[in-house]
């Protein structure tokens, strides 16, 4: 709530399996942040949300 007027696009167009996991997807890409997760298949293809796995590979 608020965050969408600054993420137009992607986040605001996709279908979210589950409505409540868009919160996060929308702070993540606000921030330009990776958003770290068990399920991935619930949020839009896109190569910041990541598994914990591709996180530590990534990163670590």
């Amino acid at each position: 709530m608020g965050f969408e007027r600054f993420n137009k696009g992607k986040a605001r167009d996709a279908p979210f399996p589950d409505e409540s996991d868009r919160k996060f997807y929308e702070v993540a890409r606000f921030c330009q942040a990776p958003l770290v997760t068990g399920n991935s298949q619930h949020f839009p293809k896109d190569e910041t949300v990541l598994t914990v796995a591709e996180f530590v590979d990534r990163y670590l």
